[in-house]
């Protein structure tokens, strides 16, 4: 009789076979980009448009205080904040990283519609 090891069959190391317990799982990122890059677009210039160009026209021989330029800056400082949030937290990092994208893209186009206006 041959053991494990015997005529026919190869040896087989010793030594550590593997993990011994299951190790830390890999888990996806969470969020969907194209439902953040639309929610943020879509935010955004509508901010843009009912908020902000309003209030951004220069009045003549005025200088606004400073709670009202605070006040105007407010919405986008709180969206670049919430993005920021949900693009750490794992569950949203898609979601979080769309909305990102959409706050460059709206500068990015916003800054050139300004720069238009200003021109004409």
């Amino acid at each position: 009789m041959s053991g494990p090891s015997g005529p026919g069959r190869p040896a087989e190391p010793v030594g550590p076979a593997g993990p011994a317990g299951p190790g830390p799982e890999k888990r996806d990122r969470g969020g969907f980009l194209p439902i953040g890059l639309a929610v943020g677009l879509a935010f955004l210039y509508l901010v843009g448009i009912v908020y902000i160009a309003p209030r951004a026209i220069p009045r003549q021989n005025s200088i606004a205080p400073l709670t009202e330029n605070v006040l105007l800056w407010a919405p986008l400082v709180l969206y670049a904040v919430v993005a920021v949030v949900l693009t750490l937290v794992r569950r949203t990092s898609m979601t979080g990283a769309g909305l990102l994208i959409a706050l460059g893209v709206w500068l990015l186009l916003g800054g050139e519609l300004c720069i238009s206006a200003m021109v004409v």
